[in-house]
């Protein structure tokens, strides 16, 4: 499984840029190259592949129309995007006033870090349907994104083993693991479970239908869920899994390690997992304020409030990080000042208003009718594994972050595009992944599918 000549270094160029995505954040990653704003190693490498692309682009001559649409909707995504980010401009004083540790003074600075390198990022979403559209391309993006996680499990396991305190301290705000992750990943723990999230079906995916290697990375991928305590990724990574079972017709293997991996993880970390599944249940029932611990009552509902209050806001939103606009989080009334609403879907109201919000709705709710019944039409399990990731991202957005590229879901966009591509290549050859497997072979093509 080599890919040979000029094309197979483009490739690795792209790959490569797949792989650094959950590290982008990373202090190491992070730093500036000879003090210079925007210059930093992951930055390099999408700069690289940009301009990479642009050199040897070539279209198909005749673009199906999966290809075509594709293109569109990422268009429109962009789209969105600035105009979200170009109505926040006016308020880059306010974001440096309130986190100066974040957000920088001057335009330049805030243009590149917060729109720039994100769709530079994004891109990967071109790349990846263009350029790796093969049987080859497909496998090679999902063991690139599968060994970078397996890179990111490996540092959290050996960040948290070495910090015990944290991983048996039962406090509910997690405090001790935040600082950690912050330190050394440069994420919240809830931002790092988001990309486990996203690559979860593909991690038992590859484990099922590959062995080996990849049996080991989904243990220590289930590890590091489990030590990073976000209450979101462990129960989204456990749901996704089991249906990732389900579709590949493994349901006999469900069965027989569903009890051994719940009785694993309460040997390991006992009451602490414990305390993480029952938060929220209490004599009385089930407290919400506990179970979203408290943003429905100091986050969702008084920004909700605020904005309808506001019939500009209403109607238009405030823009890129608009919940950093409000009046009532960063006033001496609140108690829980925040820079995101944890909750893409009520942040993409403040920032962009109801009407944008309404045919943003409207556009996800279309785009998951339409994956369901081509995947209905397909039968391809692989197909049905990337969607899964999507849906797992999606489930977690109700108490995610950031629904525009950020490091934290930078891996959504060469996983949608493989997604598609899965489509396009099951619609070019009937056979390809009959049984759920990509395998490699050889003969003239390379590759066939068992």
């Amino acid at each position: 499984m080599r890919a040979t000549g000029t094309a197979g270094s483009i490739e690795t160029v792209f790959l490569l840029l797949i792989f650094v995505m959950p590290f982008v954040a990373a202090p190491p990653m992070a730093a500036r190259i000879f003090d210079i704003p925007g210059l930093k190693l992951p930055n390099l490498v999408a700069a690289l592949a940009f301009l990479i692309f642009l050199g040897t682009q070539r279209p198909p001559q005749r673009p199906d129309k999966l290809y075509r649409g594709a293109l569109v909707a990422f268009s429109a995504y962009l789209a969105f995007f600035t105009f979200a980010f170009v109505r926040s401009l006016p308020n880059v004083a306010r974001f440096h006033s309130l986190l100066p540790e974040s957000f920088q003074a001057g335009l330049s600075e805030y243009w590149q870090s917060y729109y720039a390198v994100p769709v530079l990022f994004a891109f990967s979403f071109v790349y990846v349907l263009q350029r790796m559209c093969s049987r080859e391309g497909l496998l090679l993006s999902i063991s690139a994104i599968c060994a970078a996680i397996f890179v990111l499990s490996c540092a959290i396991i050996a960040v948290m083993l070495s910090h015990p305190d944290a991983i048996m301290n039962t406090d509910p705000s997690r405090t001790a693991i935040s600082k950690l992750t912050g330190a050394y990943l440069g994420l919240h723990y809830n931002g790092a479970g988001t990309m486990y999230v996203i690559a979860g079906p593909l991690l038992l995916y590859m484990s099922l239908t590959r062995g080996s290697f990849w049996t080991v990375n989904l243990v220590a991928a289930l590890a590091a869920v489990l030590l990073l305590k976000s209450r979101t990724a462990i129960f989204t990574f456990a749901a996704m899994g089991a249906m990732t079972f389900i579709i590949l017709g493994r349901t006999k293997i469900l069965a027989a390690i569903a009890p051994l991996v719940l009785a694993g993880g309460l040997t390991v970390l006992g009451r602490v997992v414990v305390q993480l599944l029952s938060m929220g249940i209490t004599k009385g029932g089930i407290s919400t304020f506990a179970l979203f611990s408290g943003r429905e009552q100091a986050i969702w509902l008084p920004l909700l409030a605020e904005w309808l209050g506001d019939p500009n806001r209403l109607m238009w939103g405030a823009g890129l990080f608009g919940l950093m606009t409000s009046n009532f989080l960063y006033s001496v009334h609140s108690i829980f000042p925040t820079g995101e609403a944890h909750n893409f879907y009520l942040e993409f109201f403040l920032d962009n208003g109801i009407i944008m919000f309404a045919i943003f709705a409207v556009l996800l709710i279309g785009f998951l009718t339409w994956s369901w019944r081509l995947g209905r039409r397909l039968h391809t399990p692989l197909y049905w594994v990337l969607f899964l990731c999507v849906v797992s991202f999606l489930i977690a957005g109700f108490t995610g972050r950031r629904y525009f590229p950020e490091s934290e879901n930078f891996l959504m966009f060469p996983v949608l595009a493989m997604m598609i591509n899965a489509a396009r290549l099951k619609l070019r050859d009937p056979n390809f992944t009959r049984s759920g497997k990509i395998d490699v072979v050889n003969n003239s093509d390379g590759f066939r599918a068992h």
